[in-house]
């Protein structure tokens, strides 16, 4: 039996004042899956995303393709389940260079067909209405909008094989928003067993792409 390509087992967070977020959460993302996860604001939803990439304090395991992720496995696992939260930061200054990060990150797997050399990411952000993006201009100097499609490429360039999108759309105008999950659409289908999780609190924008739809209150009771 082919095991998840992402698992949380029993993740509990607990709040700056102790009460948990999250507890005993239990969630399988399969190869080829597009899961929506809705909710309210405040229900857990981008701490359970933070938790998945090791960066929340929790107690409970993450296993990629059915190994638990230690110490020695934390890069790798950064590597290959890239995490977009909905306010994304600079890993650098300019929009050049933080493509540049992203393409060094990918280090000795380029060339390999799932990595976005230069040449592939501004086809990408072409596709994504940003052609014309001065590659000089200081990351906090782009809209809203601009950096979650700069940060969606950003990701996408190491070929990742699991992907977290936290609220991807929130800044952006219903053109953009289906440039995005077309361009979302053809990253899962270009390999079936990569994965998605997409949490948003308008599912019927993704409607087409989802392969399943889950309330966090199913995974919180």
């Amino acid at each position: 039996m082919t095991p998840p390509r992402l698992a949380a087992r029993g993740i509990t967070a607990p709040t700056s004042g102790g009460a948990p977020v999250l507890r005993d959460v239990t969630l399988d993302l399969a190869p080829g899956e597009r899961l929506v996860l809705t909710g309210p604001s405040g229900s857990g939803k981008s701490t359970l995303l933070r938790c998945l990439v090791l960066l929340e304090p929790a107690e409970g395991e993450v296993r990629l393709d059915g190994e638990i992720v230690g110490p020695a496995r934390v890069l790798e696992l950064r590597r290959r389940v890239a995490w977009v939260p909905q306010r994304p930061v600079a890993v650098a200054p300019s929009v050049r260079d933080n493509l540049e990060v992203a393409r060094t990150v990918a280090g000795e797997r380029a060339g390999d067909p799932a990595v976005l050399d230069a040449a592939a990411q501004d086809a990408l952000l072409a596709r994504l209405g940003l052609a014309a993006l001065d590659r000089g201009r200081p990351f906090d100097r782009l809209s809203g909008g601009e950096q979650q499609r700069l940060a969606l490429v950003r990701s996408l360039t190491p070929g990742p094989d699991v992907l977290l999108l936290d609220e991807p759309t929130a800044s952006l105008d219903p053109e953009n928003v289906a440039d995005l999950v077309a361009v979302i659409r053809d990253w899962a289908e270009a390999d079936p067993a990569r994965a998605l999780l997409w949490v948003s609190h308008d599912p019927a924008e993704v409607e087409g792409l989802a392969t399943r739809i889950l309330a966090m209150g199913e995974l919180l009771r």
